[in-house]
């Protein structure tokens, strides 16, 4: 007989294994970063103490110089001598940048209080440092002070003090500034410092400077020669030997700004196309089916009131547009009734104010431009009447009114100043550019310097009108935004709307094009469905609007002014 033995194997499964992998990866992984770390180190270590013997042999032949000697080897040096401003020095096959520093330092330690001191440089001090880019990069320094032999030696520098004060808008001491002073003929820097209390006493060989301040969020200012302004109001500074030179210039924070380029030419709509009765205050014997508001077939009279038609920021009320169907022997009135506030009531609009209003209105559109502003809370009551058993009915009505509006224009040019000038006569300002906001009629200015700033129009519109009013003032470290509004002899304002419900299509895309005037432009409608055109011509133009969903509609329109234009589209089943 034969033993039924089966032959089991041992192994892995894949998801062991990546399991193992992982596990692998993770551990080398942490052993590979510590054996770098540690290599890093020693690296650092090993190379900087070359550094520093390298910084320190450089000091001692400082040191081994007599006093007069130890300066910078550069024009404009001050004090001037033997050292090189940087060399270089390869050691273990490392390129050592090797850079040198030196100065005087006026110290009131000495016993005489500047300016009264005749002799003010006390001391030199010397700065090297020592940098490297290989591998991992880094830098030591090494600072040392030589004093002269006696006052006789000290006396003998020939130079002046150029002593810059750097203060903000209200007149106080800016914290750390970075004062730089500079070869007026090629910009380079000679000096630099960033003193705690805004002040800072520059020993300097007699000779013309260029001095910039500046800090890191702050305003820029600087001093300007002749050769750049005639007549500046900040004028580069002359040392002169044994004299102290005086300077003060102004930073402080930078400002924000966000300028809106807008039309409040705007429109306003109050509309009811009865797919429900929430816009219905009160009604009698009136029905709401299938988009119309019905007279109840038992009855011969009935009537509707909307609720509230509140007008806000209207500069005119524009017209009622209704649409309705009255058969022979019936009949459909409109009236408009306003809130009066001493009686608490609804009182319906004389005809001296609205002709025709207390009989009732059957015919659509009706104009309501001559009605005073005054009445700005509405309600509209319809009244339906019929003598037959044909049933009149209203498909819908909408009450429209021109408001202050803030319809963005995009791609506006203008210009902005500020009051701020460089030279004495006020001619060359300190800031002014021209600009273009954006297609969504904005622009942002991200660092201006405090100053009032004027705006102009820099296109065909007129800038007529800005919020707040200029000039604009901008304090320092303030965010502001200002609403620049333009108009235009001709414009075109146009309302897309569904042709059922009425309301709003948003993302329609309006074409305006005129072959005799070579025009053509798209632009696409708003969260109220509207889009403006501006500026144009007085003329007759083609308006072609698509929307998704929507048919197509291609209208002929003629501009003269400033036209309000509502078309409805229809949307395809």
């Amino acid at each position: 007989m034969f033993s039924g033995n089966k032959s089991k194997k041992n192994g892995f499964t894949l998801s062991e294994s990546l399991i193992s992998i992982f596990i692998f990866t993770v551990i080398f992984a942490g052993i590979f970063g510590f054996f770098y770390l540690v290599s890093k180190i020693i690296f650092l270590a090993k190379i900087r103490v070359i550094a520093e013997n390298i910084a320190a042999g450089e000091m001692e032949k400082v040191r081994n110089l007599p006093y007069p000697s130890i300066g910078l080897q550069k024009p404009g040096a001050f004090p001037y001598g033997v050292l090189l401003p940087t060399s270089s020095k390869i050691l273990n096959n490392i390129d050592f940048l090797i850079e040198r520093k030196v100065d005087f330092v006026i110290d009131p330690l000495d016993g005489t209080q500047w300016p009264q001191d005749e002799c003010p440089f006390d001391y030199k001090k010397v700065v090297i440092t020592v940098s490297w880019q290989k591998k991992f990069p880094g830098s030591v320094s090494l600072e040392s002070i030589f004093s002269p032999a006696d006052s006789i030696e000290e006396c003998q520098t020939s130079g002046g003090i150029l002593a810059v004060y750097v203060f903000d808008a209200k007149g106080e001491m800016v914290f750390q500034p970075v004062i730089q002073i500079k070869d007026p003929q090629t910009n380079e820097v000679l000096k630099t410092a960033s003193p705690d209390d805004g002040y800072f006493r520059f020993p300097m060989s007699p000779g013309t400077y260029r001095i910039d301040v500046s800090k890191s969020g702050y305003s820029f200012e600087r001093t300007y020669g002749i050769d750049e302004i005639a007549h500046p109001k900040l004028p580069h500074q002359n040392v002169i030997d044994k004299k102290v030179t005086e300077v003060a210039l102004s930073i402080d924070k930078l400002s924000q700004l966000e300028v809106l380029t807008l039309s409040d030419q705007g429109e306003e709509f109050f509309y009811d196309a009865f797919l429900n009765d929430q816009k219905i205050s009160s009604s009698s014997n009136i029905e709401i089916l299938e988009g119309k508001a019905y007279l109840r077939s038992t009855t011969n009279e009935g009537f509707l009131i909307s609720k509230e038609i509140l007008a806000t920021d209207i500069l005119s009320w524009d017209r009622l547009v209704f649409s309705d169907f009255k058969p022979l022997g019936t009949a459909i009135k409109y009236q408009f009734y306003f809130f009066d506030a001493t009686t608490g009531a609804w009182q319906l609009i004389p005809d001296q104010d609205l002709p025709g209003n207390e009989l009732g209105f059957e015919a659509s559109p009706l104009d309501l431009s001559s009605l005073k502003t005054d009445y700005s809370k509405l309600k509209l009551k319809i009244s339906f009447s019929s003598l037959t058993t044909t049933i009149p009915y209203v498909d819908y009505w909408e009450v429209s009114w021109k408001t202050r509006g803030e319809t963005p224009l995009g791609n506006v040019s203008f210009s902005i100043n500020g009051e701020k000038t460089l030279d004495q006569e006020g001619r060359i300002f300190k800031f002014s550019t021209t600009s273009v906001s954006d297609e969504k009629g904005r622009k942002f200015f991200p660092s201006l310097e405090w100053d009032l700033y004027h705006f102009l129009s820099r296109s065909s519109l007129e800038l007529y009108k800005t919020e707040p009013s200029q000039p604009l003032s901008l304090e320092p470290g303030e965010q502001k935004t200002i609403k620049l509004f333009f108009r235009s002899s001709n414009s075109l304002l146009i309302t897309v709307k569904d042709e059922e419900t009425l309301d709003p299509i948003f993302g329609v895309r309006a074409v305006l094009k005129s072959s005799s005037l070579g025009y053509e432009k798209t632009l696409f409608t708003d969260s109220k469905g509207q889009v403006l055109f501006i500026p144009l011509e007085a003329s007759n133009y083609s308006l072609e609007l698509s929307a998704s969903g929507y048919a197509t509609k291609t209208i002929p329109v003629f501009v003269s002014g400033n036209i309000f234009l509502s078309v409805k589209l229809r949307a395809l089943e």
